[in-house]
């Protein structure tokens, strides 16, 4: 992920041109791919492979996957153990493990593409910014946020233009995601806390949201077009609640409706997807151990 930081801070650095945008971008949008396809491969949820039709190297393929992670499972547990000559040990596997990955790495590079989709995940070979443009509704603006080393960055997509904007520092985010989740948690208290402590219990909370807002939101408010806004967050910024952040005296779900996605490229891809045809709505509660007092 550095090689993709590292690329990207160059990009922004730039002078503030379309071209280099759309290059910061395609190279945000690369490490996001990677950071998923490692994610998906290392926990070891691998596509559905049926036996039918399968060629010797898919098949090893497969077998190649289910070794690596029964060895990063036990490299996971030998690093837990307390003793002292665990150390051999998880020398040991770890070498085995990389041993795997370069069989399997060598497997994959020999499988014909039109065998890859049932065998392996693989990011899109090249980012167009004009169909991510094409995707979007009319009346939505998509804002993507990345971490390049400790800076936040946003980069604002409308239908016409694009823009990439250096926000704050990742540390300062952290800290006020910190500070909101300790003031969300007293709203764990038993049911009997009284109204007042609630209400006072809401202000900082607004404090916070006001600090968070100031640099995530409020800064590319004039570039926001239309009604609704896509979110795609970036590291810590999933926790982040951004329909409570504040623009003024107005919180953004008061100006807009709001959705998420963990990628520009995965929101393009759902967009081309046929809508479903049913009209009917799903409403569920979240349970709760508070019970109303006699």
């Amino acid at each position: 992920m550095q090689v993709y930081e590292a690329l990207v801070d160059l990009y922004v650095s730039e002078a503030g041109t379309d071209a280099s945008a759309e290059k910061a971008l395609a190279c945000i949008e690369a490490a996001k791919s990677r950071s998923m396809i490692e994610m998906i491969f290392q926990s070891g949820q691998s596509l559905p492979l049926g036996e039918a039709g399968q060629s010797d190297l898919v098949r090893k393929i497969r077998d190649l996957r289910e070794e690596l992670n029964w060895y990063y499972h036990r490299i996971e547990l030998e690093q837990l153990r307390p003793e002292e000559k665990f150390h051999q040990r998880l020398h040991n596997l770890q070498e085995k493990a990389h041993s795997h990955e370069k069989e399997l790495l060598k497997t994959l590079r020999e499988l014909p593409a039109q065998e890859r989709e049932n065998a392996t995940l693989e990011a899109p070979a090249d980012f167009s910014l004009k169909k991510l443009q094409a995707s979007l509704p009319g009346d939505a603006t998509l804002i993507e946020y990345f971490s390049a080393g400790d800076r936040i960055i946003a980069v604002v997509i409308t239908r016409k233009e694009i823009k990439i904007l250096p926000l704050t520092v990742l540390s300062r985010v952290a800290h006020f995601l910190q500070l909101l989740r300790f003031q969300l948690s007293k709203f764990r208290m038993e049911s009997n806390t009284s109204g007042g402590l609630r209400s006072r219990s809401c202000a900082p909370h607004r404090v916070t949201s006001n600090r968070s807002t100031l640099n995530l939101s409020r800064r590319f408010r004039p570039l926001l077009k239309g009604k609704h806004l896509i979110v795609v967050p970036h590291g810590p910024l999933h926790f982040l609640p951004f329909h409570a952040l504040r623009n003024g005296q107005e919180y953004l779900c008061d100006a807009f409706t709001i959705s998420y996605a963990p990628s520009a490229t995965v929101f393009s891809l759902c967009q081309q997807k046929s809508a479903s045809a049913s009209t009917g709505a799903l409403v569920w509660e979240s349970p709760t151990s508070a019970r109303p007092k006699s």
